[in-house]
């Protein structure tokens, strides 16, 4: 076929020139890709909040299930022994998901700041 000749459908893993073209897109500064598709830029920021939204309510379900609740245990490793907060540090939480992590830091270095209140108080 004129694909498999010029290469396209192994390129575009096994998708044909249409998808490849579809990936390519038009050169449109208006438009961005959005899973396979091309969206309008503007649009994009709203429906990437309307995907997380759609799964956030069982996101953290979904990652008992399938890690058998081992997740929540790699999370507390994560921030008592690699990530160790104390009272004044400070944390970035990129692409968080459902901020649980975040919350985790947070709850760990309130307990260490209420810590060293105590021993000031002996």
């Amino acid at each position: 076929s004129t694909h498999a000749a010029n290469g396209d459908s192994a390129r575009e893993g096994g998708q044909g020139e249409g998808y490849a073209r579809q990936r390519r897109g038009n050169g449109d500064q208006s438009t961005i890709d959005f899973g396979f598709a091309r969206v309008p830029r503007q649009e994009k920021e709203s429906m990437v909040r309307g995907v997380f939204d759609s799964v956030a309510g069982s996101y953290d379900v979904m990652n008992d299930l399938m890690s058998a609740g081992a997740h929540r245990l790699w999370k507390d490793y994560l921030v008592h022994s690699v990530l160790r907060p104390h009272a004044g540090s400070r944390h970035l939480d990129v692409a968080g998901g459902t901020g649980d992590v975040a919350r985790r830091v947070l709850d760990a270095a309130r307990v260490q700041e209420a810590a060293q209140g105590n021993e000031g108080s002996r």
